[in-house]
């Protein structure tokens, strides 16, 4: 039900007969900070028992994405987007260690409103929402003890953002926005199947929830709407006048 709903929006977004005939490519990279409650508590706990602040928490990571856009009327556009959010940790002191990659991936449907039509600055606000897929592992050693395990969840990702268009040139455009991203996975699936056979179970999850900044460059695929100008002119057929 949810492929079909998702494939549905696609197509809405990018029918060139019901929409603007106006696509870009976008490509994002940014910086976010991340909750991660349960985790950075868990890592509170390592640290106490190491007797020090030793081992780092996980607070804030990159991102990188990109993105088919649709410019569908001059004030709404739409966008869907794979976005890679980068979640790592790796200290080492004394005989304490820890290492925790929690890498995630976000497929997301997004809508933006202008607030100007055109223009060299248009600001937008956008929202989204996303499935969003985690595959990692955690593992920490002090002296003989220690723990490993891989996981993986997938979960809800949702966001809002404020933003800027900076149109550059006919073809290319910046994007600059800031906003806030809820993706929380509540449970994870872990495999300690690696040691002790335990086989897999249900444990704490991780969240990325935090604000966000990005910047993005769109690069036009084909001939706006508006660009009647630039659109190749249809050749004009040549009347034949010899006459029998």
């Amino acid at each position: 039900m949810k492929t079909t709903i998702a494939l549905a929006v696609i197509a809405l977004l990018f029918s060139s007969h019901a929409m603007a005939d106006t696509y870009f490519v976008e490509v994002t990279g940014g910086y976010g900070l991340y909750a991660m409650d349960e985790v950075n508590a868990f890592i509170d706990d390592l640290n106490e028992d190491a007797g020090g602040d030793v081992l780092d928490k996980l607070e804030s990571g990159g991102n990188f994405g990109l993105a088919l856009t649709s410019r569908m009327t001059p004030r709404l556009s739409g966008a869907v987007t794979w976005e890679h959010l980068y979640a790592s940790t790796k200290t080492t002191e004394g005989a304490a260690s820890l290492d925790l990659n929690a890498p995630a991936n976000v497929f997301k449907i997004s809508m933006a409103y202008h607030l100007i039509e055109s223009g060299w600055i248009q600001p937008f606000i956008q929202g989204g929402g996303a499935i969003m897929t985690t595959r990692g592992h955690l593992k920490w050693q002090e002296g003989d003890d220690k723990i490993e395990h891989e996981f993986k969840g997938t979960g809800l990702h949702l966001d809002a953002d404020l933003g800027t268009y900076l149109t550059l040139s006919d073809r290319i455009g910046a994007k600059v926005t800031a906003g806030y991203r809820f993706a929380k996975l509540n449970e994870l699936t872990y495999d300690a199947s690696s040691f002790g056979g335990y086989g897999s179970f249900n444990g704490p999850g991780v969240d990325y929830s935090g604000w966000t900044v990005k910047l993005g460059i769109n690069i036009k695929l084909n001939w706006g709407s508006g660009d009647e100008e630039s659109r190749p002119k249809p050749e004009t057929p040549v009347e034949n006048n010899n006459q029998m």
